[in-house]
C-alpha cells in the first residue's frame, strides 16, 4: 500500500513540472522577439530623446554654472 502511494507520488506530473517563479507570472519566458506591434512616430522619438538628454544633462550643467558657489568664492573671482 505504501509502495503504491510512493510510486504514484514519484511519477506524478505535479511533482515533475515545478512551476517557475518569476517576477511577472503573467508572462512566459519562451517568447521570441519579433516585429513591433505599434510603430512609434519619429517626432515622438525625437521629443523623447530631447527630454532624456535634458534630464541627464541638467544636473551637470547646474553644477558647472554654479562652480564658484561650490568653491566658496564670489562671482567673478578666480
Amino acid at each position: 500500500m505504501i509502495g503504491a502511494v510512493v510510486k504514484r507520488a514519484v511519477t506524478s506530473r505535479s511533482l515533475i513540472q515545478v512551476p517557475k517563479r518569476t517576477l511577472y507570472p503573467h508572462t512566459s519566458s519562451n517568447h521570441v522577439a519579433g516585429m513591433p506591434r505599434n510603430r512609434i512616430p519619429f517626432p515622438e522619438k525625437v521629443a523623447t530623446g530631447i527630454f532624456l538628454a535634458t534630464c541627464i544633462l541638467a544636473t551637470p550643467a547646474w553644477v558647472v554654472t554654479h562652480m564658484d558657489d561650490y568653491r566658496g568664492g564670489a562671482v567673478g573671482e578666480v
